[in-house]
């Protein structure tokens, strides 16, 4: 195997990391000729070391992840956090460990790679602010939701209702119909799914209405016990907090300029820190968390990144990448 990219990750290419924080890293591998032949070339492993997994980590731990090449750009393709903020981090020499010509070459297609797909993001996002009640908003339109379902057949699909809860919706910020690409992890070719969406969870619309009546039914409570917990600062996972302040932040920069920043500026970094740490009231985190969420959903709608990667042009860089590793060992065994 070939590393085409490694790079010290979590707080310390944040530029969030503490004298306490653990050491990450994640490197991107070019499988060899035999794992490409066999079919072995997709994996993704972790190394650590830590002898008792299910202690916390400390400043004497490293964790290590490693992609193939083509398992990494699946993750990218995909919107996901990790794979963009490996691409990323190239421009922070001071964390970057190795860089091969390839992952250079991809560094400067990075504009067929990206796209508006931020829904692993975004999602994140949503998710953090509905665990801890971020707002009445949210819980509004959740609450809204479960009164039109009442209202529809059990055992009805969703779609077949969807254009009677768009029109008793209407006007709801949190509520929306999406069409979302799907890659099938069986290497099939991607398909379109039509999803309903409330406050960031997605529903498809060939679940029946009573398993999502009672899904969204799951999502109100949580609210109002977060909501509880959070107001007496009890039950904050303030860590996760400052991941999703983390992610608000680089989501609206990438949507908004094609780019992430590393470190992150200067006062997200601040922001992102005190969280963390527990400084700040959890109302001023709640009320800047919501505003930060407000802006990932408008430059989502505005931004000027395509829709989708360059699929094609990933397939083929990778074949070339794969069949090239192929060749030269071929030409090895005959020279040797």
């Amino acid at each position: 195997m070939t590393v085409l990219f490694r790079c010290q990750f979590g707080s310390h290419l944040y530029g969030t990391n503490t004298p306490e924080s653990d050491l990450d890293y994640k490197t991107v591998v070019l499988p060899s000729a035999e794992q490409v032949l066999l079919g072995r070339a997709h994996f993704n492993k972790t190394q650590n070391t830590k002898a008792d997994s299910t202690a916390k980590n400390t400043s004497d731990d490293v964790d290590n992840e490693t992609f193939s090449i083509g398992e990494y750009l699946k993750l990218l393709q995909q919107g996901q956090t990790v794979a963009l903020d490996m691409l990323f981090a190239m421009q922070y020499p001071a964390v970057v460990q190795e860089v091969h010509p390839l992952w250079e070459e991809l560094y400067r297609n990075r504009h067929r790679l990206l796209s508006k797909n931020a829904k692993s993001f975004i999602g994140y996002c949503f998710s953090q602010s509905a665990k801890y009640g971020v707002k009445g908003s949210r819980m509004g339109a959740v609450e809204r939701m479960l009164r039109v379902l009442e209202g529809a057949p059990d055992t009805s699909l969703v779609g077949e209702c969807l254009p009677g809860f768009v029109t008793a919706m209407e006007g709801e910020t949190y509520f929306k119909v999406n069409r979302v690409s799907i890659t099938p992890r069986n290497g099939e070719k991607p398909y379109e799914q039509t999803f309903m969406e409330i406050v960031g969870r997605k529903f498809p619309v060939t679940a029946t209405i009573m398993h999502t009546r009672n899904a969204i039914q799951k999502i109100y409570n949580e609210y109002g016990h977060r909501a509880r917990q959070a107001k007496e600062n009890q039950g904050i996972d303030w860590k996760a907090l400052s991941h999703a302040i983390r992610v608000c932040g680089e989501a609206t920069e990438l949507l908004e300029t094609g780019y992430i920043t590393f470190p992150l500026e200067p006062s997200l970094r601040r922001f992102v820190l005190d969280v963390k740490q527990g400084k700040l009231p959890f109302d001023e985190v709640q009320e800047r968390l919501e505003a930060m969420m407000d802006r990932v959903t408008e430059a989502e709608q505005s931004s000027m990144l395509p829709n989708e990667p360059d699929r094609e042009w990933i397939q083929y860089w990778l074949l070339n990448a794969h069949r090239n590793v192929v060749l030269e060992d071929w030409e090895m065994t005959c020279s040797g």
